[in-house]
């Protein structure tokens, strides 16, 4: 492994989650269309959520997420929270 580079093991929950505002912590999360802060007009999918990683930290100083859309025509949207704040409303970064 090249120095500098952490690797993780992600694995994919098998049961939908009920709220993507929850999914603070690194990993692949499924939801579907009763999950709760989707993005609009979303159905189901997978939301990949990007976090630091650091057992001493006393709270995330920003987390990440992107949503795959698999059912309308493969949308895919970000969000983010900085510094334990409130999560930015989705925005679709393909087109």
């Amino acid at each position: 492994m090249a120095s500098g580079i952490i690797q993780h093991t992600i694995s994919a929950p098998w049961d939908f989650v009920s709220d993507l505002d929850t999914c603070d912590n690194l990993g692949i999360y499924m939801y579907k269309t009763d999950t709760l802060h989707i993005p609009a007009s979303a159905t189901n999918g997978v939301c990949i959520t990007i976090a630091p990683v650091d057992p001493k930290a006393t709270g995330r100083g920003w987390v990440a997420q992107f949503a795959y859309e698999a059912n309308t025509l493969y949308k895919v949207y970000m969000r983010k929270r900085i510094n334990n704040g409130s999560w930015t409303a989705w925005t679709q970064i393909n087109s």
